[in-house]
């Protein structure tokens, strides 16, 4: 059985199709109005590129698309922009432009108080991400 889910910023109401999730990865950003049919893998992270860097700093959700669906059925309109054409996407401006001093000025002081609970000790590390390799394991 396969899922579909997008990536959604809380923010801009961007909202990015990532495809369908099978049990064994993503089968790849969707070309609009072909079913089956992904982008080429240059272009999709590309796409992806472009989402994140025109999102940054934002609040980023990973929804189903089902659960998308239900909740625009209770809403009249939609709030959320689709990214629909890969090639117009990636030619729009990135506003505002990074900035690495202003961009980091705008992290809120919870997501600091968040990573500093993660654990830290290389065996606690190793736990979590157990069969992944981890920065913890070059330092073995």
């Amino acid at each position: 059985m396969s899922h579909e889910y997008e990536l959604v910023c809380t923010s801009t109401g961007e909202s990015l199709m990532l495809g369908k999730w099978s049990g064994t990865g993503f089968t790849g950003i969707p070309v609009p109005g072909r079913p089956g049919e992904t982008q080429p893998d240059e272009v999709a992270w590309k796409v992806l590129e472009r989402f994140l860097i025109r999102n940054r700093g934002q609040e980023l959700r990973l929804l189903s698309s089902d659960w998308v669906l239900r909740w625009l059925e209770q809403k009249e309109g939609t709030p959320l922009v689709e990214i629909c054409d890969a090639s117009r996407y990636l030619n729009e401006p990135v506003m505002p432009e990074p900035d690495i001093e202003a961009d980091g000025a705008q992290v809120p002081p919870d997501v600091e108080v968040r990573l500093n609970r993660l654990p830290v000790e290389p065996e606690e590390y190793r736990t979590r991400f157990a069969g992944r390799r981890t920065p913890a394991d070059e330092l073995s």
